[in-house]
């Protein structure tokens, strides 16, 4: 076995106005952490049956389509949703409390896994909270879930471009840090451009 000395590694970590730095951090406690974050990740991107208290699956997201501009659910399923993402929302604290007890279970799981007691502990809780449900499908509402449905359709993910550019007020708020930073590069490259121009013209004179 490692030595706990021998088993800090360096990963890289972005952060705001610091850009890409390295970070020594001690693995096995990363890796249950990045576990974690993937497993709580499960309730604001999917859609959760409710007939099984939400621990099946029954539809997946589609974020990476939805900011683009050749969306439509009949292909790519539904748009990410933003009012997924809000654990503090009302009719969100049913699957806040769920991601709670599913992150409670996989933590005793990685201890029982890893003192030997269960060498399937690990596993045993991604069956239980990480399984598709088959034959859910737009058309059934996923399986009868309308209420999550319904909630999942509540500011939906837009193309960028259209949410920087419209003038409606709804969904400003979620899309005001890519506005702001459309902006901040449109005015940094003017920047540039108007400096550009000026060294030019310096040495066409000198």
């Amino acid at each position: 076995m490692l030595s706990r000395d021998e088993q800090i590694i360096t990963v890289q970590v972005s952060l705001d106005f610091h850009g890409r730095i390295d970070l020594q951090v001690y693995a096995p406690m990363f890796y249950v952490g990045q576990a974690a974050h993937a497993i709580q990740d499960t309730f604001s991107h999917t859609l959760r049956d409710g007939a099984d208290d939400y621990r099946s699956i029954v539809h997946v997201l589609n974020y990476i389509d939805a900011i683009g501009t050749d969306m439509t659910e009949t292909r790519g399923g539904l748009a990410h949703s933003n009012t997924m993402d809000d654990c503090n929302r009302e009719d969100m604290a049913v699957l806040a409390d769920h991601a709670v007890l599913a992150t409670t279970e996989l933590f005793v799981a990685v201890r029982e896994q890893y003192s030997g007691r269960d060498p399937d502990a690990v596993l045993a809780v991604l069956d239980t909270w990480v399984t598709l449900k088959p034959g859910c499908t737009l058309e059934n509402d996923f399986c009868d879930n309308s209420e999550r449905l319904a909630v999942a359709r509540i500011d939906q993910t837009e193309p960028y471009l259209k949410a920087v550019f419209s003038c409606s007020a709804a969904g400003a708020n979620s899309h005001r840090g890519v506005g702001m930073t459309v902006v901040g590069m449109t005015v940094v490259g003017l920047l540039l451009l108007l400096f550009w121009v000026g060294v030019r013209a310096r040495i066409r004179k000198g």
